[in-house]
């Protein structure tokens, strides 16, 4: 697959089994600099307006997104965020360097 075909399989995926506000394609692919061995990194912002109660919410957030994705990482490597609303706002918030980076030099898939 072509680096668009990923990306589009990548939000037709995702988007079949959660309600998404946003997906962040961040990192070398994102720059353009990316090479034979570089991974997808992926900030996905999910559809809910409340931080998950515990570590067991949280995850099940993550592996619902991860598992939709995981016969895309037989071909390349990805890492994957994944926030609700609420989380995404802190994480703006916050303006660490990597939320700014992400910001600033990410691209919107979905």
């Amino acid at each position: 697959m072509t680096k668009k075909e990923i990306e589009k399989e990548i939000v037709s995926r995702i988007t079949k089994v959660e309600k998404i506000l946003r997906i962040i394609l961040f990192g070398s692919q994102a720059c353009g600099n990316q090479d034979e061995d570089s991974d997808i990194d992926l900030l996905v912002v999910i559809d809910k307006n409340v931080y998950p109660k515990n570590f067991k919410e949280k995850s099940e957030n993550f592996l619902k997104i991860s598992r939709a994705i995981r016969p895309i990482e037989k071909e390349v490597p990805i890492d994957l965020v994944v926030y609700t609303k609420p989380e995404f706002e802190k994480f703006v918030e916050l303006d660490s360097m990597f939320s700014r980076k992400v910001l600033s030099q990410g691209k919107e898939l979905s």
